[in-house]
């Protein structure tokens, strides 16, 4: 059975902005272009960068060294068993030319459904988000720090919609790539233990390669 999806965008947008403020409009968090995103390196040297993270910016001290197998195949992120142990499993799609990133979408028959995006947008890695957070402290709804099997994650969006089955997280990779995931449970109240769920799981099977 095919599903058409509708992914939260709102939620992926907040997650996916490069962190970085223009010298006239200090404190509003902004995001190049794809195109422009994907040559930016987070030093001193590219403009618009800032040279000093946040400093309770976490690292991702075990960085994933095989992403090119996932970033060409997202939904390998997660096997079929782990997809079916959070009930989404019914319908999987791939899309590679997401402007966002190479994206995963998985969903059942309720049409519930979690997206995994690895980012294009957010040069910064998971620093990205907590510079954000300093720049504008009320641009994010809720920001919660978690820890996902070991790599640095954080619960954040511009709106909480949890109490809706609505919850979003981005988890650092590397100190440079982010995984943003989303995921949309009708009728659920604490959707984010769900998806923090799948995040372990996401986290395991990329780092067995």
């Amino acid at each position: 059975m095919t599903i058409r999806l509708s992914f939260a965008p709102l939620a992926l947008a907040a997650l996916l902005l490069a962190a970085g403020c223009s010298d006239d409009e200090a404190g509003t968090p902004t995001g190049p272009t794809p195109a422009a995103s994907e040559q930016m390196e987070p030093t001193a040297d590219v403009p618009g960068m800032p040279s000093e993270m946040p400093d309770d910016a976490p690292k991702v001290e075990q960085p994933i060294e095989n992403l090119d197998r996932f970033m060409s195949a997202p939904c390998d992120a997660l096997t079929r068993s782990q997809a079916a142990e959070i009930g989404l499993d019914d319908d999987i799609q791939t899309n590679l030319d997401n402007t966002q990133g190479p994206q995963c979408a998985l969903s059942n028959q309720k049409r519930d459904q979690l997206t995994i995006v690895f980012s294009k947008n957010q040069p910064l890695g998971i620093a990205g988000l907590y510079l954000n957070k300093q720049q504008s402290p009320d641009f994010y709804a809720y920001f919660e720090p978690v820890d996902i099997a070991g790599h640095p994650g954080v619960f954040a969006d511009v709106a909480d919609d949890r109490n809706d089955g609505l919850c979003a997280m981005s988890v650092g990779l590397t100190d440079k790539q982010i995984a943003a995931m989303v995921i949309d449970i009708k009728g659920e109240t604490d959707p984010c233990s769900t998806l923090k769920k799948a995040a372990k799981a996401a986290i395991q099977t990329m780092k067995k390669g």
